[in-house]
């Protein structure tokens, strides 16, 4: 049986309601994110990222690190990663801010989004897409970005291969394949082959 289509938006809209609730200090002053290992090497890496984008240019090297050492071959810099975008669009700060805040956005709808295509009534598709975007795990992974950047796909690469298991569909594996590459690139492997488990067990 194919589950029914959810097409309403109001999980989206209420996905930025949270995200505001949450992040209101950040979103109506000039405050930004700055516990832990943010100041001390995250929020200097994407300073350096947005500096090179806006430049126009990808950055192979920083010559900040130490005397001098690769940047775009550290995993952790997401040049590559889609999202990283973000810092080249918008003026540093607000980039830094914007990032952090849009991961959480798109967890709670890919969260949502599965659990809607596996089956469960709204009610409780928001309910856990709350428990999962604003738990304890991916709030203390705000210090760490590109823990943070991976775990909002694992949602999205469960919904996407559950839709291409579904009989009758023909979305086909691309759609999750792209999922799991993003991942790759949001800098964080050990969350990357965390998700490749826990998408095997699901498979199985």
């Amino acid at each position: 049986m194919i589950p029914k289509r959810r097409s309403n938006p109001g999980f989206l809209l209420l996905s930025l309601i949270l995200s505001g609730i949450f992040f209101y200090p950040v979103i109506l002053s000039d405050k930004t994110f700055f516990f832990r290992d943010i100041h001390a090497w995250f929020y200097p890496m994407k300073y350096f990222l947005s500096s090179a984008f806006r430049a126009g240019h990808i950055p192979f090297w920083c010559p900040g690190y130490f005397c001098g050492a690769p940047f775009m071959s550290d995993f952790q810099s997401g040049v590559f990663y889609p999202l990283s975008l973000i810092f080249g669009i918008f003026p540093f700060p607000a980039a830094f801010n914007i990032y952090v805040i849009v991961h959480f956005v798109m967890g709670f709808c890919f969260f949502y989004l599965f659990l809607s295509e596996i089956g469960l009534s709204r009610e409780s598709a928001l309910i856990t897409s709350v428990s999962y975007a604003y738990g304890g795990c991916m709030l203390s992974s705000i210090n760490t970005l590109n823990n943070l950047s991976a775990l909002i796909w694992l949602p999205a690469v469960l919904w996407t291969f559950h839709r291409a298991t579904v009989p009758g569909r023909k979305s086909g594996y691309f759609p999750s394949v792209l999922m799991l590459s993003i991942s790759i690139l949001s800098g964080a492997p050990q969350v990357f082959l965390m998700s490749s488990g826990i998408l095997f067990f699901y498979a199985l």
